[in-house]
């Protein structure tokens, strides 16, 4: 026998808006935001893309490696290729809200060069940019985690 259902299609696009805009507001001021920016930035620094699929960063050029080991770029080890020099990309990195939709994105345009390979760099993916490119498994469970805590709300 069939059932019946009838659905208010305009408090059930309310009740969407108001959980995208809780969402947002958990990513953007919450400790799941601060959770997530801190991750990412520490799967960076180990080497890792948090890109799924992409794993190990590659390797630094030789004539870079000559230089780190001379001393040129400070305390910078060799390996991992940790994408940190001063700080200044990594730290970079936030939640912005464009159009009432939220991006993470870093501001430091270095981090661009990084993620596309420009000039000389190899692409080294910090953050998914492609149609088809996500997040890995772990930072993926962070965002439906937060997607969770502010259904609860």
């Amino acid at each position: 026998m069939p059932i019946k259902v009838k659905v208010d299609v305009k408090k059930l696009k309310s009740y969407t808006k108001d959980v995208e805009k809780r969402f947002q507001d958990e990513l953007q001021s919450g400790a799941a935001g601060y959770e997530l920016i801190r991750i990412l930035q520490d799967i960076i620094r180990k080497g890792i893309s948090p890109v799924d699929g992409h794993g190990r960063f590659i390797k630094y050029s030789d004539s870079y490696k000559e230089q780190i080991k001379e001393g040129r770029h400070g305390n910078k080890r060799v390996s991992p290729v940790s994408m940190y020099l001063t700080g200044e990309m990594l730290g970079s990195l936030r939640f912005t809200k464009i159009a009432k939709k939220l991006y993470v994105q870093f501001e430091d345009k270095k981090a661009l060069w990084h993620n596309e390979g420009k000039g000389n760099l190899p692409v080294r993916k910090l953050l998914p940019t492609g149609s088809r490119e996500k997040f890995n498994k772990r930072i993926t469970d962070l965002l439906v985690k937060a997607l969770k805590t502010a259904l609860k709300k």
